[in-house]
């Protein structure tokens, strides 16, 4: 803030003093008129004589009128004509009362913090407040369309810029080309080696920061969900893009930042849920690098399971590869529930190898050997679709493999459990309950604790525990009795 030997002059009834009691011996003329502005300014009081001072030669005092003229006055028709100012900050402040050809225009200005002004305002028109970046349709939309082809030269550009943070904003911007039409699409993905020229999807892809990629990807499942769809409805040729983008988002799947490889995992995984892919083996053996044998599975360990339940495989060696690699890491549940998914997509492997899995699978095994209960789950899948003739005793273990894949409320689980555990002693194993708050949940983790270890004194004192448990040691005794009084048990009214 500039000094001036009369600075400190107060108002007087609310009122402002007049200009020339700013004026003294000791400072410049520009000086008093720049201090005059800050007056009116920091106390708010409008004069409409601040415009004439747009047109001065001294850069400050215009930069001071255009603040004024801006946040007091509220006058943004005044600043169009402040919109080609020599002063960068002037310019900065002119850009977010531009319509879409006038914030086009400023792509050309020279001054990089212009250059990330006028993204940043394209990002907030368009994106703010969207989770990963949907376009938002406004009135302003409609217009910003018939430029598009401009944009998509001007964001191509922007995304080789040298400054970091225009390369960030670019790839948060570059989804909103997808109204472009097809041919412009295949221009967005062309990589060409040879001339070191590439479509701006790629240059962002290829980006030495983590995250101009992983905004780049973001995009990518954004103009699949708007554009190849689309396409899809009318009947055009999509298959080569589809087939690009498929690669694209494979390739990133193995990138070296771990987030820019969790994002390449969900939105591909969500790409899987919309359409079928039948992927190239090297594709499948590169996206199964990232299974690896953890003791929690986390969000982006679903996203790539997600993947491998929905996809089609080319090879049979590589599919039984993969589910070689999914019993090794995952718990019985799981495993099971992404395998019923995998087989039921991929029933001509599995009928390839129905000879060796029948083999093992008559043999009688424990049901907490992995390795037996995916041969299990292979005679089930095959009877379903197929109608398949086995010995009956592999029946037994169809219905274990009906209540992992079918995944109903908690609590009838626990129920069919508990009745499994007395009809077989080889299930006691396999079903693993964690304790609860809820009371009922509870008692019933008792309960199945009590049966599994045959505690019959123990299960007694539930009575004690809980109300309305009506358990006795001759319904214990009995099986077909403790059957009954499983099925038939209340569970809403058990209660501490």
């Amino acid at each position: 803030m500039l000094q001036c030997c009369n600075y400190s002059i107060k108002l007087i009834n609310g009122i402002i003093p007049p200009f020339g009691d700013f004026d003294c011996q000791s400072c410049t003329v520009d000086n008093h008129i720049y201090i005059f502005i800050e007056h009116l300014y920091k106390n708010k009081i409008v004069n409409k004589s601040v415009k004439d001072f747009l047109k001065s030669d001294n850069t400050k005092i215009r930069h001071a009128a255009v603040i004024y003229c801006k946040k007091i006055l509220d006058d943004k028709n005044i600043l169009k004509f402040m919109q080609d100012d020599p002063f960068y900050k002037i310019r900065k402040l002119c850009i977010d009362t531009l319509n879409g050809e006038g914030l086009i225009s400023y792509f050309d200005d020279v001054n990089d913090e212009i250059l990330i002004k006028v993204l940043e305002v394209l990002y907030q028109r368009y994106f703010e407040y969207k989770v990963y970046f949907n376009d938002l349709e406004t009135k302003e939309t409609t217009k910003f369309t018939e430029n598009l082809d401009l944009l998509f030269v001007k964001l191509t550009d922007c995304m080789t810029h040298t400054n970091i943070q225009i390369r960030i904003l670019t790839s948060k911007l570059i989804s909103i080309l997808y109204k472009l039409d097809l041919k412009t699409l295949k221009h967005m993905l062309f990589k060409n080696t040879d001339n070191n020229i590439s479509g701006i999807i790629v240059y962002g892809l290829e980006d030495e920061c983590s995250l101009v990629r992983k905004n780049t990807i973001i995009s990518l499942y954004i103009f699949y969900k708007e554009v190849i769809l689309n396409l899809q409805k009318k009947g055009k040729d999509y298959k080569k893009i589809v087939k690009i983008l498929v690669e694209y988002f494979i390739n990133t799947i193995n990138d070296e930042d771990i987030q820019v490889r969790n994002t390449a995992i969900h939105f591909f995984s969500e790409m899987t849920c919309i359409s079928k892919f039948k992927l190239n083996n090297d594709f499948i053996i590169q996206i199964s690098y990232n299974l690896i044998k953890t003791n929690r599975l986390f969000k982006e360990d679903f996203d790539l399971l997600k993947i491998f339940r929905n996809i089609r495989f080319k090879s049979a060696d590589v599919f039984f590869m993969v589910v070689q690699k999914l019993t090794y890491i995952l718990e019985s549940k799981i495993l099971v529930q992404t395998l019923y998914e995998m087989f039921n997509n991929n029933l001509q492997f599995v009928c390839k190898k129905l000879r060796t899995f029948t083999i093992y699978a008559e043999q009688e095994q424990e049901l907490f050997n992995k390795d037996f209960i995916v041969r299990i789950l292979t005679l089930y899948v095959l009877k379903q679709n197929f109608s398949i003739k086995r010995k009956s005793n592999l029946e037994k273990y169809f219905l274990y493999i009906d209540l992992l894949c079918k995944q109903p409320d908690r609590l009838s689980v626990m129920k069919d459990n508990l009745i499994h555990l007395i009809r077989n002693e080889k299930y006691k194993d396999v079903f693993k309950i964690k304790n609860s708050k809820n009371d009922t949940i509870n008692f019933m983790i008792l309960l199945y604790k009590g049966l599994q270890r045959k505690n019959i004194n123990g299960l007694i004192k539930l009575n004690n525990k809980f109300k309305n448990v009506n358990l006795s040691k001759s319904i214990l005794l009995d099986r077909e009795s403790l059957e009954k009084w499983i099925k038939n048990i209340d569970l809403n009214i058990i209660k501490k």
